[in-house]
């Protein structure tokens, strides 16, 4: 299920936007976007990842350090944040 997938990704941006992965630099912060699709009946590799990867950049579009799923993966075609 995508919200599972999005829940687990959720915590790992959680971790990483608490990390401070240089000692000598605690300012230092980083984070992520992801993009999350789904298997669907018939699909080829190629087409998951063409799904995450528009997923990815409609994360990206909205400010970063984001989440979205593919919405022709989600029943309601709604993003999550």
């Amino acid at each position: 299920m995508p919200e599972e997938a999005a829940e687990i990704v959720n915590r790992m941006l959680v971790a990483v936007r608490q990390s401070r992965p240089l000692a000598d630099h605690l300012s230092f912060r980083y984070s992520f976007s992801a993009g999350i699709a789904c298997v669907m009946s018939g699909d080829h590799a190629n087409n998951i990842y063409r799904r995450a990867d528009l997923a990815l950049y409609a994360a990206k579009m909205r400010g970063r350090d984001q989440i979205s799923i593919d919405p022709h993966a989600h029943p309601l075609g709604r993003q999550t944040s």
